[in-house]
């Protein structure tokens, strides 16, 4: 088990977060936007959903790979 947990902490650096946290606002910003645009508003809610998800889901799987390392 801490063979598997050394390999997430390495692989998991601040680019990889910043990265996640940035596709979750151009999902939430971008994606939402143009999915209400084309009328389509059942997909927008799902992308605004899945762009939360992934800001805070990036964010937090990183301070929780920081506290436990």
């Amino acid at each position: 088990m801490e063979w598997f947990f050394n390999k997430i902490v390495s692989i998991y650096s601040i680019l990889l977060m910043i990265l996640t946290v940035g596709i979750g606002f151009f999902t939430l910003l971008w994606d939402t936007k143009y999915l209400i645009s084309h009328n389509h508003l059942k997909e927008a809610k799902w992308a605004k959903i899945l762009g939360y998800i992934y800001i805070f889901a990036g964010g937090g799987i990183y301070i929780a790979i920081k506290i436990l390392s």
